[in-house]
């Protein structure tokens, strides 16, 4: 058996490649364009495969939206990996492989919008909601010369001792 540091470190390496690989994968599959910010307001929002310019996470620099998109996915990928608290989930007397499902946008302005968690425990879905609202503005993604809002859907997978 492995000394628990070097399990939470290899279950953190697998975590953050699951992630990223997911992600690259799954934003085409929204099939959704419409987004109800409140009862009388809507917004058009795009996946990721359907903008000219994809939104560009601080720090992510690169010539082609691809470059982009997996540099923006790796580093949120980070960002949870650093913020989440992966303790919670055996404080609340989970175990196993654990997932959390969130959806959000990245709006016109950049910043972090409709964030919804779908887990196992509501209070992991509050820690994930907590921590992707808490993502660094970016840069937004364009269609047609004008900034758009660009949703993701973006897995967590974790295991608890």
């Amino acid at each position: 058996m492995l000394p628990r540091t070097l399990r939470t470190g290899i279950s953190n390496y697998f975590l953050f490649l699951s992630i990223l690989a997911f992600c690259l994968s799954t934003n085409a599959f929204s099939q959704e364009k419409k987004l109800a910010l409140n009862a009388n307001e809507s917004v058009q929002r795009y996946t990721s495969n359907e903008v000219d310019k994809v939104p560009i996470y601080p720090s992510c620099t690169g010539e082609s939206n691809e470059i982009l998109e997996t540099c923006m996915m790796g580093k949120i990928s980070q960002y949870i990996v650093d913020n989440l608290d992966f303790q919670l989930a055996s404080q609340l007397g989970l175990s196993g492989m654990q997932e959390i499902t969130v959806h959000f946008v990245i709006n016109s302005t950049g910043k972090v919008a409709n964030v919804s968690a779908k887990a196992s425990h509501p209070d992991m879905e509050k820690e994930a909601i907590r921590v992707i609202k808490s993502l660094p503005a970016s840069q937004p993604g364009e269609k047609d010369g004008e900034k758009v809002s660009v949703y993701y859907t973006f897995p967590i997978d974790f295991e608890v001792d």
